[in-house]
C-alpha cells in the first residue's frame, strides 16, 4: 500500500488532512448501526513507511480514547496492533487497496474496540492471534495442524534453503510421503513469498521456543 492511496472511503472513513512531507494522514473513522446510524468516531493518525510497501500504515488516535493495552492490541506507543504480520505483509503483496484495508482490517477492528468498551463483548470476534513468539506459534500450527514444533522446524527449514517452484520433484518436508507439488507446495510457496528473512527470524523463534 502508498501513500497515494489514502482517501475518503464510502461513510466509514473521512480523510481530513493529508502531509506529503512526512507521509501522515489524518481521518475520521466512523462506526455505523445497520441502519447506517453513527454509533462513535475515532480521529485517527496514519503514517506511511514509503520504503515497504508491504505494510499497512501505522495507525494511532490523535487524541487517546481506548488504553494502550497489549490484551486490547493496543501498543504502548499508541499504534494499533490490527493483524498478525504475516497476514499483513501477504495482503499487500496481493495488492490491498486502501478501501480494502478500511473495510476489513480498520473498521472491524475499531468496531470491536467499540464494542469492547461498551461492555457488549469482552473479545475479538474476528479471532486473535496471542502475543509475540505465542503468535508466531499459534500461526504455523494453524498452517499445519496437529503438527510437531520439530517438523515445523524442518519445513521453515526446507523453506528457507531451497527455491519453492513446481519443476522440483522432491518429497514435501511434511512427512507424507507425497510429492510437493501434490501436497503443501501452494502454502510453501506463499510462505517463501514473504521473504527469507521473515523465515528465518519465525525459524529462529520457533526454535528458541523448543529449547525453553
Amino acid at each position: 500500500m502508498t501513500f497515494d492511496d489514502i482517501k475518503s472511503v464510502d461513510n466509514k472513513f473521512l480523510l481530513l488532512e493529508i502531509n506529503h512531507s512526512y507521509y501522515t494522514a489524518t481521518g475520521l473513522l466512523i462506526i455505523r448501526n445497520l441502519n447506517g446510524d453513527q454509533l462513535a468516531s475515532f480521529l485517527l493518525k496514519l503514517v506511511v513507511d514509503p520504503k515497504d510497501k508491504h505494510k499497512f500504515p501505522k495507525v494511532s488516535e490523535v487524541v487517546p480514547t481506548l488504553p494502550f493495552d497489549e490484551d486490547r492490541h493496543i501498543n504502548q506507543d499508541g499504534t494499533f496492533c490490527m493483524a498478525m504480520i504475516h497476514r499483513e505483509i501477504l495482503l499487500c503483496m496481493r495488492g490491498l487497496t486502501f478501501d480494502e484495508f478500511v473495510n476489513i482490517i480498520m473498521y472491524p477492528f475499531l468496531t470491536n474496540q467499540y464494542l469492547i468498551e461498551i461492555g457488549e463483548v469482552d473479545t475479538f470476534l474476528m479471532g486473535e492471534y496471542e502475543h509475540k513468539e505465542k503468535g508466531i506459534l499459534q500461526y504455523y500450527q494453524e498452517l499445519f495442524p496437529g503438527f510437531t514444533l520439530e517438523q515445523l522446524l524442518s519445513i521453515l527449514a526446507f523453506i528457507g534453503r531451497h527455491e519453492i517452484n513446481r519443476r522440483q520433484n522432491v518429497r514435501c518436508p511434511c512427512g507424507s510421503g507425497r510429492l510437493m507439488n501434490y501436497c503443501h507446495y501452494d502454502v510453501f510457496k506463499e510462505l517463501k513469498s514473504m521473504g527469507k528473512e521473515r523465515i528465518l527470524e519465525d525459524f529462529a523463534t520457533l526454535e528458541l521456543i523448543y529449547q525453553g
